[in-house]
C-alpha cells in the first residue's frame, strides 16, 4: 500500500502546531506535545505515542488525535490509528487530509468500502490531485467495483500520470469488468511507454486469451516466457491458448512442462487429458482423467469426459459405468443418457442402449440423430417394428440422407416386408449410395422376394463394382440356383471358391447346382467336401444319398440315408430316400419298412402320397 504523502503529513502537522501552539502555551498538554512531535520528527514513534497520549489526558484536542494518528499509522497501528482520527472529526476537524489519512488507514485495514468513503469525503472536500484517484481506484479495484476503479484510472492519467504503470492499472480494471479490448489497449500503451517486462506481456496474453484472439495470447506468452517467466502458471496459460486454438499437441507440452514444474494438481491433469483426447491420444487422455479424479476432481462433468475417451477407444464397459457415475453426480441431462446409450449399443447391450436413449428423449433431446440411434438399438435387439417408427420418425425430422433409408431397408428385408426394403435400398442408390454394398442388399431382398431375375441384375451390378467379392458370386449363384440356371449357377459358385470361400455351405449348394444339372459325381464330390469340412446334419447325407442313388450306387446311398436317420430320426426325407434305393435293389420288406415310417410321421402330404402310392405297387 502507499503511505501517506509526506506533504499531506507536514499540512497537517503544520496547521496543528499553530492551533496547538496557541491553545495551550505554557499547558502540561503543550509540554507532552511539544515532546511528541519532536520524537515523531526523530521517527521515534513509540516514545512520540507516550508524550501524546499523555497531553491527550491533560487536554483532548483534535490536532493532538491527528498527530497521534500519524504515529499510530507510521507504526502499522492502523486501527488506533482509524480510531484517534475518527476522534478528531468528532471534535470537528473537517480537513481534507485527515479524510486522506484515515483512507490510508482503512486500506491498510483491509477495509476497503471504508477507505472509499474516506478517499471520495476527501475529493468532496477540494481534493483533485492524481494520488487520491489512483488510492481510490485501487480501493475500488479490490472490491470489485471495475468500472469506477476504471474511471478513476481516467482521471489520474487525465491529471497527468501518463505513465507506464497507470496504463497497465486501467487495463487490469478494464480486464476484470470483461473489457478486454480496452484491457489490451492499455497494457499495449504501458508496454511503448516502458514496462516491457514478462509480467505485462502476460497479463496483456490473458486478455487476449480471454477475448479469443488465442494466437496473440500466444505470441505475449512466449514472449514472458522469453523474458524470463517460466513458472508454471505461464506455462498453463499458454497451452490453455494453444487449446483453445486447436493446437493440442502444442498444448499438452506445455501443461507437461507445468506439471514438470511442481505444478500437479488435478485442474491441470483435467485440461491435459482434454488435449490427449482431441488428439486421439486416447490411452493418455483416460490416465490424465483418471489421475485428476484421484486428485479431487469429482464432478459429472470429468466423467462424462472420461466416459467420452473410453468410448472412442471401444472400452464401452467402463464408459457406460463413467456415465452412470455422471448422472449420479447430477448429470440427469438429454446428452448424457445419449453418451450412454451410444456406449451399451457399442457394447451390445440393446435393450439398455434403447432405454438410455428413450430417457434422452424424454429429457427433451428430439433430434434425428437419436431416434436414428434408438432404432439401430432396437434393430439389433430385433425390435424390428420399433426400428422401423424410429427410422420413420429421424427421417420425418429432416435425416433423409442414403444411410438412412439404407439401414430402414435392412430392417424391412428383416421383417420379410421386401417390397419395402426394395423401395428404400433404391431410394438409397438415388441419394448417392450407388455401391456393391447397397446392390447386393437390394438384390438379396428382391432374392427374398423370389424375384431372382432383379435380383440377378442388382448381383451383376455389385459385381461390376467390386469384382474381387467372393460373397457376391454365391450370392447371385443362389439367384440363378433359384431361377432353376444351374449352369449359370455353379459357375459363380466356382468364382466364389476361387476367390477365396472355402466353407461346408458353398460346397453344399454348389452340390446341389450339379445334382440339379445331373451331374452327379460332381454333386457327390462337393458333398463330400461340405461334409469335411464339418457339416454334419441329415440334409446333406441325404442329398449325397439321393446323387449315389440316381448314380445306381444304392449301397453308399443307403449308408448316407441312414447316417441322415441316426443323426434326426424325424426326417421322413431320409426314410422315403432309402425306402427308394431299397426298391431298388429289391429288398422290398425294408422298403416297406421306411415307407410306413413315412405315412405314420411325416408332416408332409406329397410325401405321404408317394409312399403311400409306392407302399401299393411293393409286393412281398
Amino acid at each position: 500500500m502507499k503511505k501517506i504523502k509526506s506533504l499531506s503529513l507536514i499540512i497537517v502537522l503544520f496547521v496543528l502546531i499553530i492551533i496547538l501552539m496557541v491553545s495551550l502555551i505554557g499547558s502540561p498538554a503543550n509540554y507532552y506535545l511539544n515532546r511528541g512531535m519532536r520524537f515523531s520528527q526523530q521517527a521515534n514513534y513509540e516514545q512520540a505515542i507516550v508524550m501524546l497520549s499523555k497531553s491527550i489526558h491533560y487536554n483532548p484536542m483534535a490536532g493532538t488525535y491527528i498527530v497521534r494518528a500519524s504515529a499510530y499509522s507510521a507504526t502499522g497501528q492502523y486501527a488506533l490509528a482509524v480510531a484517534d482520527y475518527t476522534k478528531a472529526i468528532a471534535l470537528g476537524s473537517n480537513d481534507a487530509t485527515i479524510y486522506i489519512a484515515q483512507g490510508y488507514a482503512y486500506s491498510a485495514l483491509q477495509q476497503y468500502p471504508q477507505a472509499i468513503v474516506d478517499y471520495t469525503k476527501a475529493i468532496s472536500l477540494g481534493i483533485n490531485d492524481a494520488s487520491i484517484y489512483s488510492d481510490r481506484a485501487f480501493a475500488y479495484n479490490i472490491t470489485g467495483q471495475y468500472d469506477l476503479a476504471a474511471e478513476d484510472y481516467t482521471r489520474v492519467i487525465a491529471l497527468g500520470r501518463n505513465n507506464a504503470t497507470e496504463y497497465s492499472n486501467r487495463g487490469s480494471a478494464y480486464s476484470a469488468n470483461q473489457q478486454y479490448a480496452k484491457a489490451i489497449a492499455d497494457y499495449t500503451q504501458a508496454i511503448a511507454l516502458g514496462l516491457d517486462n514478462a509480467t505485462e506481456y502476460s497479463i496483456r496474453g490473458s486478455a487476449y486469451s480471454a477475448n479469443q484472439q488465442y494466437a496473440k495470447a500466444i505470441e505475449d506468452y512466449t514472449h514472458a516466457i522469453t523474458l524470463g517467466l517460466k513458472d508454471a502458471a505461464t506455462y498453463v496459460a499458454r497451452a490453455s491458448a494453444y487449446s483453445a486454438n486447436q493446437q493440442y499437441a502444442l498444448a499438452a507440452a506445455d501443461y507437461s512442462q507445468a506439471i514438470a514444474l511442481g505444478q500437479k494438481d488435478a485442474t491441470t491433469y483435467n485440461a491435459r487429458a482434454y488435449a490427449y483426447s482431441a488428439m486421439q491420444q486416447y490411452k493418455q487422455a483416460i490416465a490424465d482423467y483418471t489421475a485428476a479424479i484421484s486428485l479431487g476432481i469429482n464432478d459429472a462433468t470429468i466423467y462424462s469426459a472420461r466416459g467420452a475417451v473410453y468410448g472412442a477407444s471401444q472400452q464401452f464397459t467402463l464408459a457406460a459405468a463413467d456415465f452412470n457415475t455422471a448422472i449420479t453426480l447430477g448429470f440427469n441431462d438429454a446428452n448424457t443418457y445419449s453418451a450412454r446409450g451410444s456406449a451399451y449399443n457399442a457394447n451390445q447391450q440393446y435393450e439398455l442402449a434403447a432405454a438410455s436413449y428413450t430417457q434422452a428423449i424424454a429429457l427433451g433431446l428430439n433430434s434425428a440423430a437419436i431416434y436414428s440411434a434408438r432404432g439401430d438399438a432396437y434393430s439389433a435387439g430385433q425390435h424390428y417394428n420399433l426400428a422401423i417408427s424410429d427410422y420413420n420418425k429421424a427421417i420425418s425430422l429432416g435425416l433423409t440422407n442414403a444411410a438412412i433409408y439404407s439401414v430402414r431397408g435392412s430392417v424391412y428385408t428383416a421383417s420379410q416386408q421386401y417390397d419395402l426394403a426394395i423401395a428404400d435400398y433404391t431410394k438409397a442408390i438415388s441419394l448417392g449410395l450407388d455401391e456393391a454394398a447397397t446392390y447386393i442388399a437390394r438384390g438379396s431382398a428382391y432374392s427374398a422376394g423370389q424375384d431372382y431375375d432383379m435380383a440377378i441384375a442388382d448381383f451383376t451390378k455389385a459385381i461390376s463394382l467390386n469384382p474381387d467379392n467372393a460373397d457376391i458370386y454365391s450370392a447371385r449363384g443362389s439367384a440363378y440356383s433359384a431361377g432353376q440356371q444351374f449352369d449359370l449357377a455353379i459357375i459363380d459358385y466356382t468364382k466364389a471358391i476361387a476367390l477365396g470361400i472355402n466353407t461346408a455351405t458353398i460346397y453344399r449348394v454348389r452340390g446341389a447346382a450339379y445334382y440339379a444339372s445331373q451331374h452327379y459325381d460332381l454333386a457327390v464330390t462337393d458333398y463330400t467336401q461340405a461334409i469335411a469340412l464339418g457339416v454334419n446334419d441329415a440334409a446333406t447325407y441325404t442329398a449325397r444319398g439321393s446323387a449315389y442313388s440316381t448314380s445306381s450306387r444304392y449301397d453308399l446311398a443307403i449308408s448316407d440315408y441312414t447316417t441322415a436317420i441316426s443323426l434326426d430320426s424325424g426326417y421322413t426325407s431320409a426314410y422315403y430316400n432309402r425306402a427308394l434305393a431299397y426298391y431298388a435293389i429289391r429288398q422290398n420288406q425294408e422298403a416297406i419298412d421306411d415307407l410306413k415310417v413315412v405315412v405314420k410321421n411325416s408332416k408332409e402330404p406329397v410325401l405321404v402320397q408317394y409312399a403311400q402310392k409306392l407302399l401299393s405297387q411293393i409286393k412281398i
